[in-house]
């Protein structure tokens, strides 16, 4: 494997209050929302198959498989 066959996921919890007014999620709960979104994410990619509590997200994961899985860790930058 080379540095170019490695998938960075890049993300961030948003800063315009008006989008995520416009989506009718409350502005406060971003960061909650991220950081269960990344432990969604890595429960996922680590587990088959996998069942995840959602406490901020609306989305019921229960016996989610991915396949493939992926082969090394994904790193994730939050910027």
């Amino acid at each position: 494997m080379t540095e170019c066959d490695v998938l960075i996921l890049g993300a961030g919890v948003g800063w315009l209050e008006a989008e995520f007014e416009a989506l009718g999620v409350p502005f406060k709960e971003r960061g909650r929302r991220m950081d269960e979104g990344i432990g969604l994410m890595k429960a996922v990619w680590g587990q088959d198959p996998v069942t995840f509590p959602c406490n901020w997200i609306e989305a019921k994961v229960e016996g989610m498989r991915m396949q493939p899985m992926p082969v090394v860790p994904i790193p994730i930058w939050i910027g």
